[in-house]
């Protein structure tokens, strides 16, 4: 299924423009659950690392939700994700989400204790503008990033520069659709942010969608 039908008919997804951030398994590890390659975190990865995009000549700083309770939204892309996020939810307090929206969409949004991350799905933290006058986190990042090469230019040399990473799911009006074979919203952040310094790339944008309500800081 192409990645831009998928998000759009499960969260109406819209676009923004480009991410910088990073993420580590390194920080404020609270647990590690062995059975289902989860970690589980007092606070999100690298919460201190400084994320945002440009629009324009204009850096729009994007700040992480950095404390319990975290609304996280989980991509499943197959069978197994579905099953170690249905797991870990029946193993761990804390864990609440829709699994009839899971099951017919393959993501979901899960209200949690911790923030986890898992190599057998993808979760975005959610995220709010500095720049903006809602306070709240309304902003989550999915795993695709768009990209607009320069004329004459096409995502071959994107894709070979970071192979196993990222994987061509369309083209459409000269913007390529590239998919992030990553488990965090970091992650993406972080290879939107390389790819659009590349000479070869006019801009970058990782794919977003927006939240009316999710928690105060």
């Amino acid at each position: 299924m192409r990645f831009e039908k998928f998000f759009t008919v499960a969260f109406a997804a819209v676009l923004l423009p480009t991410v910088m951030g990073c993420s580590s398994d390194s920080d404020e590890l609270a647990e590690y659950d062995s059975d289902n390659e989860v970690s589980f975190y007092n606070k999100m990865p690298n919460v201190d690392e400084k994320l945002g995009y440009w629009y324009h000549d204009k850096f729009i700083e994007l700040v992480p939700q950095s404390g319990s309770p975290f609304r996280l939204l989980v991509v499943c892309l197959d069978e197994q994700g579905k099953t170690t996020l249905k797991s870990i939810a029946a193993e761990h307090d804390g864990i609440v989400f829709d699994a009839a929206q899971l099951d017919n969409t393959g993501m979901c949004y899960v209200e949690t204790n911790k923030y986890f991350e898992s190599p057998n799905f993808f979760v975005s933290a959610s995220y709010k503008m500095m720049t903006s006058s809602d306070s709240q986190y309304n902003i989550q990042i999915l795993p695709l990033i768009l990209v607009k090469p320069m004329d004459g230019k096409d995502c071959q040399g994107i894709l070979d520069a970071y192979p196993g990473l990222l994987t061509l799911d369309e083209v459409k009006d000269n913007i390529g659709f590239l998919a992030c074979h990553v488990k965090s919203s970091s992650e993406v952040l972080r290879l939107a942010s390389e790819i659009n310094s590349r000479d070869d790339v006019d801009w970058a944008e990782p794919n977003k969608i927006g939240w009316p309500v999710l928690f105060e800081k």
